[in-house]
């Protein structure tokens, strides 16, 4: 597959205690004050992402995810600077999202940590898509929600990025 559509760098690599770790880093042309309020407001967020989900932004508040048909799955919120920075746990994984100022709008940084290196092309799929779907939310106003799991292609591709073996 052809790079040139995948407007997000991803990268995985092991961070500072060693464990597996997923980058995602990606440009916004909006503040991140913008940015920050489409990952937080349970609104934003169910426009975008690929499932119901809330977030209450204030260390030890609790994310909450549900997919359709399934139960919610909730983790802990660890640390929260609007609109700079938020860390917290879902699915056994750690998620670091860091929001910079950069020329014309921002940058997105989002790192997960303890990802399994076998699941690592999926979520880079799923996630690359989900980003992308931000980035229509905030250009446009509105999006129509990416169904997941992501497309066999994509995922393919960062197999293939990864050199992961049958992906």
């Amino acid at each position: 597959m052809d790079p040139a559509p995948f407007r997000t760098d991803v990268s995985l690599h092991r961070n500072g205690t060693g464990r597996p770790t997923l980058r995602f880093e990606r440009h916004y042309r909006h503040p991140k004050e913008q940015v920050w309020r489409a990952l937080t407001e349970e609104a934003e967020l169910a426009a975008w992402f690929p499932c119901a989900a809330r977030i209450d932004a204030t260390p030890g508040g609790t994310a909450t995810f549900t997919f359709p048909g399934a139960p919610p799955q909730s983790g802990e919120v660890l640390a929260a600077e609007p609109p700079r920075s938020l860390d917290f746990t879902w699915h056994g994984e750690t998620l670091r999202w860091r929001l910079a100022d950069a020329p014309g709008g921002c940058l997105l940084r989002l790192d997960i940590e303890n990802q399994d290196p076998a699941h690592a092309a999926q979520s880079a799929a799923g996630y690359d898509l989900c980003l992308d779907q931000l980035a229509t939310l905030l250009d446009a106003g509105s999006v129509r929600r990416v169904e997941m799991p992501p497309p066999r292609e994509i995922v393919q591709h960062y197999a293939d990025a990864f050199s992961v073996p049958d992906a």
